[in-house]
């Protein structure tokens, strides 16, 4: 599979990974990213997660992601996709895991890729907006917004009409 160039080429991968929509239980799914931006293995996927993210189990979580990133070799980033079942779109709940683990991210100084988001009918990425809506500190934001211009990817304010984040089948 091809390095991982931007969070488009993520969320292509994280369906390729997942196969058919469609889930049993809530799970939380990381990924370890090579400095070449290839995927490694093993996937990790953590199952029968709350509803609504803790700010404890996410420090605790990107801890330990903290620490394998660290190691040599064995990864310089991380993805994380959450899933759910159910057809209902993306809420506040949803939007509360990728606003706490991307706070514990920043708050770690772990390199993070763009949290995604996937239910029975749709996969796609919380866009900056999504976290802004939910709560996310201005701070937090601006170094989303950094780490997208580092990879070249758009950034909120020179996206256009891109409220369809929804990946391509």
């Amino acid at each position: 599979m091809p390095a991982i160039r931007n969070s488009d080429d993520l969320c292509l991968r994280w369906r390729a990974l997942m196969g058919p929509l469609g889930f049993s239980r809530p799970r939380l799914w990381i990924a370890f990213l090579e400095p070449d931006n290839m995927m490694t293995a093993p996937l990790m996927q953590t199952e029968d997660i709350p509803r609504t993210a803790d700010s404890g189990m996410c420090g605790s979580l990107l801890e330990m992601c903290r620490h394998v990133v660290g190691r040599n070799d064995v990864g310089e980033s991380i993805a994380m996709l959450l899933t759910r079942p159910g057809r209902n779109p993306m809420d506040d709940s949803d939007r509360s895991w990728a606003r706490c683990l991307t706070s514990a991210a920043d708050h770690l100084s772990v390199s993070m890729w763009p949290v995604h988001f996937a239910n029975d009918v749709e996969a796609r990425v919380f866009a900056p907006d999504d976290l802004v809506r939910s709560g996310l500190m201005a701070g937090a934001l601006g170094i989303a917004r950094q780490r997208m211009q580092e990879r070249g990817e758009r950034t909120p304010a020179q996206r256009v009409q891109l409220r369809d984040m929804t990946c391509s089948r």
